[in-house]
């Protein structure tokens, strides 16, 4: 398995459009394909100056692109969003490949950074020309060889990042199962066991870091 960060311009995009717009820093930590495939969810993570968070949150609101919005504020300035849109291009492209999404974050300049698993160079070079091929920019940046194992999973960052920033893992907790498999558009039930295997997978790493340190 090797580890690519990709650099991703394209000419126009529902949600990385609306995030430029967006005042204070905005992320664009991971997405899915919603039921059907008829849907795009991105979990988008702002972190917005002090009083700025209510007119960020009104640019989202408004852009025609997105569909449905679910908010989740964490305080001190940072908001957790689930932006529903019908159609992204750039994700629609990146989900049809082989590889494991590992996060991804918005550009300045219209781009966006993704760190993706991918099984070699040959899945690599494949998604690249896709990527051409539906009019993208796409710039490999970086592409390290993955040795260990147990490694996090996309969907498994995803709901440890998104349960750490909401308060799951607090005590008492700040937000139930429940609520937070409904922001990542996932059954309790799922989110549980995706939760179970990410922690387990962190923990040997983290193992296997500190021993081979």
């Amino acid at each position: 398995m090797k580890e690519a960060t990709l650099s991703i311009k394209m000419p126009q995009g529902p949600v990385c459009e609306v995030l430029k717009r967006v005042r204070g820093q905005a992320q664009l930590v991971d997405f899915k394909i919603g039921r059907g495939k008829l849907a795009f969810h991105h979990l988008v993570e702002i972190l917005a100056p002090a009083g700025e968070s209510e007119r960020s949150l009104e640019t989202l609101r408004s852009a025609p692109a997105i569909k449905e919005l679910d908010i989740a504020s964490t305080g001190r300035g940072r908001i957790t969003v689930n932006a529903v849109t019908t159609g992204c291009p750039m994700c629609k492209t990146i989900s049809s490949s082989d590889c494991f999404v590992l996060g991804a974050r918005s550009g300045p300049e219209g781009e966006v950074e993704w760190r993706l698993l991918l099984r070699d160079d040959v899945s690599l070079e494949g998604l690249t020309e896709d990527l051409v091929k539906a009019g993208f920019r796409a710039n490999v940046i970086k592409v390290v060889r993955v040795k260990r194992a147990g490694r996090l999973t996309a969907r498994q960052e995803e709901a440890l990042k998104a349960a750490l920033d909401l308060g799951y893992f607090d005590y008492p907790r700040r937000v139930r199962l429940s609520r937070l498999a409904g922001l990542l558009n996932v059954t309790p039930g799922s989110l549980s066991e995706t939760l179970r295997r990410g922690e387990r997978n962190a923990i040997e790493e983290y193992l296997s870091r500190k021993k081979a340190g």
